[in-house]
């Protein structure tokens, strides 16, 4: 009685082990350096009370407010007591309203202009990262693509047998 050839799938091979196991720990890499590097771009302080822009105005002609920060179409405002957050402001009025009150305006500190080289190279780490997955998976597909195409050639022994069969 013959074995039984076995139908389940041959586990990959140690090569092909170690490219998938690279891809993992390159994509964990990858979002880890993401996920770190989104923070550094976000120097704004998000405060949790937002207030509406009449509220805004009654705390500066009630004269409450002691700074201000402006961003676009938002205003971080800072009085004696509490931080809060006004939405869709119109730039040049409240520019010109904030100058009439001498309220002090800063801007919101943006990332250094010289950073670090080590943030640097992680930044380009992190753009790079994403290319060296891509092309670990294109090399590993070629790899399985080469060695699956290549035909078995028949031994000497076989090519002997075929001819006295002729």
């Amino acid at each position: 009685m013959a074995p039984k050839k076995s139908t389940r799938r041959a586990l990959p091979t140690k090569p092909g082990r170690l490219i998938a196991l690279a891809l993992i720990c390159l994509l964990f890499l990858s979002l880890s350096l993401t996920w770190l590097l989104s923070g550094w771009q976000r120097q704004a302080r998000q405060p949790g009370l937002e207030k509406n822009y009449n509220q805004f105005v009654a705390d500066l002609q009630a004269q409450k407010i002691r700074q201000v920060e402006m961003y676009n179409d938002l205003l971080y405002v800072q009085t004696e007591g509490e931080r809060y957050l006004v939405r869709n402001v119109s730039e040049d009025y409240t520019i010109r309203l904030l100058l009439a009150k001498k309220v002090p305006l800063v801007g919101i500190p943006q990332a250094p202009v010289n950073p670090s080289f080590l943030s640097r190279a992680a930044y380009i780490l992190a753009l790079l990262l994403p290319y060296f997955i891509l092309g670990a998976i294109v090399l590993a597909m070629v790899g399985a693509v080469s060695h699956a195409a290549q035909p078995e050639l028949p031994t000497e022994s076989e090519k002997k047998e075929a001819e006295n069969l002729v």
